[in-house]
């Protein structure tokens, strides 16, 4: 059939078959063009739920870190009191241990004013007496050697009761030395869990940026359907 244009004006079918043909490649080359847009467009939001898909996996990693970081936090709580109460232990076993060692050197330092007394005293008397008989003598001298003997084994007590203080002081300093290291672990991970915190709520604003609705989503869904 011939078109008819303006003013009544008919056209040549053959430019008409033209301009049609024309008209429908144009809108066919439209099409393919929308058509690979929208191709790329499914491409882009399958990497944009891939991502949010890892972010959510890593976010639930990070949550389950964290769990075990507190329960772990919450562990070497219990054990920092165990130590406390290990060390108030250790502080009142050094305080009788110096107060037992105190009283060991004032009984030590009696029995040798005792010594000292009984000697004077001896060497008094013999002076007096101008020697003793042989069984004084023997007395004497058994009384020295007691007491020689209980000077010796008080001193073997106070180096006794001073190794125990130091043992203690070793202990003392490992405790410490433990609450330290266990101390700086807590903080290391701590530093850890901030650190995968951030990074994760950066790439979760990243694939945020990605969700909106683009342009041409709003173009494809102007156009009509063909048939």
């Amino acid at each position: 059939s011939i078109g008819s244009i303006g003013g009544g004006e008919r056209m040549d079918p053959k430019i008409l078959d033209n301009k049609l043909k024309t008209l429908i490649e144009n809108a066919k080359e439209k099409l393919m063009r929308l058509n690979s847009e929208v191709v790329g467009l499914k491409k882009e939001n399958e990497d944009i739920k891939e991502a949010l898909d890892l972010s959510n996996r890593q976010k639930i990693e990070l949550e389950q870190k964290e769990d075990e970081l507190k329960k772990n936090l919450r562990d070497i709580k219990s054990d920092n009191s165990a130590l406390s109460s290990q060390r108030a232990e250790m502080d009142a076993k050094i305080k009788k241990a110096k107060s037992e060692l105190q009283d060991l050197i004032k009984h030590h330092n009696q029995s040798i004013k005792t010594f000292s007394m009984k000697l004077n005293q001896l060497t008094t008397k013999e002076r007096e007496d101008n020697f003793k008989r042989e069984e004084d003598k023997s007395t004497i001298s058994q009384q020295i050697i007691a007491t020689k003997k209980e000077n010796d084994d008080l001193k073997f007590e106070i180096v006794e009761a001073k190794k125990k203080i130091e043992a203690l002081h070793g202990i003392i300093e490992k405790s410490q030395q433990i609450e330290q290291e266990r101390f700086e672990l807590l903080k290391r991970e701590a530093d850890e869990i901030d650190h995968i915190i951030d990074e994760n709520q950066q790439r979760s604003s990243f694939c945020l940026l990605y969700t909106s609705p683009s342009p041409r989503d709003a173009t494809l869904s102007r156009m009509p359907s063909s048939a």
